[in-house]
């Protein structure tokens, strides 16, 4: 399972895969500090010490391959 996502310019899911899980789109960001693509707001509080790719799992999101 891939863990980070490290390309700046494809997100690892679509704002639709986030809305059909109960997430909130926004809270997918790009992180400079980490320069990698991830998750905040109540599905981070839920699962803390997740990666993002961990984070897509537990949510059963398929992440996009070319992030």
């Amino acid at each position: 399972m891939k863990t980070h996502f490290r390309n700046y310019s494809v997100p690892p899911v679509t704002a639709e895969q986030l809305r059909s899980v109960g997430v909130d789109p926004s809270d997918l960001y790009w992180s400079p500090t980490f320069n990698s693509w991830c998750l905040c707001g109540p599905v981070i509080v839920a699962l803390p010490y997740h990666t993002t790719g961990q984070l897509l799992h537990e949510l059963g999101l398929t992440p996009n391959p070319e992030a």
